[in-house]
């Protein structure tokens, strides 16, 4: 028997399901074998071995889907890699939206190990991960994972853009303020320049092409891509605070 897996959890978690498969077939067999003689008797043998054989494939079939909705769910090997080699701290539900990234579930049975996101600092991280996989889910016509990590965006025509008036045209540029600050981590408005520098330099470090050597083509695109979002906001938020000061 090939056993086929990811990575040492996936193939943990496959091992005891086989196990459990197995502990499933003898409990079966146990049961069938307590079933009295002369409640079967009136069963042609041809049906008795045709009933047996159903039972058996039967189980080794339907106790792998059992399992996987109860207590062995489907994801769990993507959430112990995640937590214990990722070092992010997520709930059954994000594991679930997650693990496509680390099941091999993936076109080609692709997967990606992302080592280079343990030199990401942990308050960045969990974010870089999600955002990393509403890129993928995206590249791949996906339904987005994780839209509450998507950069606000106003869904608005032409038409409607050449209509704006100038308190629209000002809301529009306090978002982008808004929304360039927020690429940067910061939440709240700082009184200076200063801060959003400070947010910058660290942001922008997580990024460094050194952290993802040796990643695959997409994860270094995600992080020089990220890294040209920072430097964007920077640069919004560097005129923006020249004008104002």
């Amino acid at each position: 028997m090939v056993i086929s897996y990811t990575n040492g959890y996936q193939f943990l978690y496959k091992v005891v399901l086989i196990i459990g498969n197995f502990v499933a077939l003898g409990v079966v067999l146990t049961i069938v074998d307590a079933i009295p003689d002369s409640a079967i008797d009136w069963i042609p043998e041809w049906l008795q071995i045709i009933l047996g054989i159903g039972i058996f494939i039967g189980t080794l079939a339907f106790a792998p889907l059992i399992y996987s909705k109860t207590v062995l769910p489907w994801w769990s090997s993507s959430w112990l890699y995640v937590r214990l080699n990722l070092g992010v701290s997520i709930d059954p539900a994000e594991a679930e939206k997650i693990s496509f990234l680390f099941d091999g579930s993936m076109p080609g049975g692709k997967w990606y190990p992302l080592h280079g996101f343990r030199e990401i600092e942990g308050e960045f991280r969990r974010e870089a991960l999600f955002v990393f996989a509403n890129r993928v889910s995206r590249e791949n016509g996906w339904k987005i994972p994780f839209p509450e990590y998507e950069p606000a965006q106003e869904n608005r025509t032409k038409e409607e853009n050449v209509r704006d008036s100038g308190a629209a045209q000002r809301a529009r540029i306090e978002q982008i303020i808004m929304e360039s600050h927020r690429v940067l981590g910061i939440t709240e408005l700082p009184t200076s320049f200063d801060a959003v520098k400070m947010a910058y330099r660290r942001k922008i470090a997580q990024y460094h092409p050194d952290k993802f050597a040796g990643e695959q083509a997409e994860v270094i695109r995600y992080a020089e891509e990220t890294a040209k979002k920072l430097n964007g906001a920077y640069s919004i938020l560097e005129k923006y605070y020249q004008t104002v000061s």
